[in-house]
């Protein structure tokens, strides 16, 4: 790798404020990733980044444990 390469990469995860999946519209915030071929997508609400980011560990863990629960979480995307 480049050392321009290492800068450029260097320079987007410092721009990134927030987790990749973790997306903040108004005071919600959002929960977003793909689990056996279909999109989830949680409104967590007005809670705090760091209660957010915990939550979004929770997903992937009980995703990657295959304990998640997709009936109600899915949206169904035209």
């Amino acid at each position: 790798m480049e050392e321009s390469e290492r800068t450029l990469d260097k320079k987007k995860k410092e721009k990134r404020k927030f987790p990749p999946n973790l997306y903040k519209r108004g005071d919600s915030w959002y929960v977003s990733f793909y689990y056996r071929g279909q999109r989830y997508i949680e409104n967590l609400g007005p809670v705090s980044i760091t209660a957010a980011k915990e939550t979004l560990l929770k997903r992937k863990v009980a995703a990657a444990e295959e304990r998640l629960d997709l009936s109600q979480k899915v949206k169904d995307l035209p």
